[in-house]
Formats: structure tokens, sequence, C-alpha cells
């Protein structure tokens, strides 16, 4: 998943919807800056000054790569 900034936490717990709601625990397996057009695409971040990203129609994102340890049953 993305988030703006570097995550301040180890481990998350994840909802995936489906007709039934899934609950997961996970952890932090990996974070790096990567820049996301606006198809979706993922690019290798570069340095990019601020106010080029906008005239390139990128957006600097951290992706953030999990390992899921356990589900939770009901």
């Amino acid at each position: 998943f993305f988030m703006a900034e570097e995550p301040t936490f180890d481990h998350l717990v994840v909802q995936f919807r489906s007709s039934e709601a899934i609950y997961v625990a996970a952890r932090i397996a990996h974070s790096r800056r990567v820049l996301v057009d606006p198809a979706g695409n993922i690019l290798h971040a570069q340095v990019v000054a601020d106010d080029a990203l906008a005239s390139l129609n990128l957006e600097s994102k951290i992706l953030i790569g999990c390992q899921f340890v356990r589900r939770f049953s009901k």
C-alpha cells in the first residue's frame, strides 16, 4: 500500500473487503519512496524537485510492503 510519509509503526491490522470482512495481522517488511503516474504506474524514485513533480504529473509516495503474520477468525 502507499503512504505519504515513512511509517512510524512496525505492525498493523489489514482489512480486506469481500462478502465478509477479513482481518489479517501484518508486519512492515520494507518501504521505499517511489513516483506514481496518473495511471497508477510505479516508477523508481529519483531526485526530482517538488515543483517538477507537478509539471511531470507525478506523485511522490512511500510504497509499503507487508508480510502477513496471521488471520483473525470470528
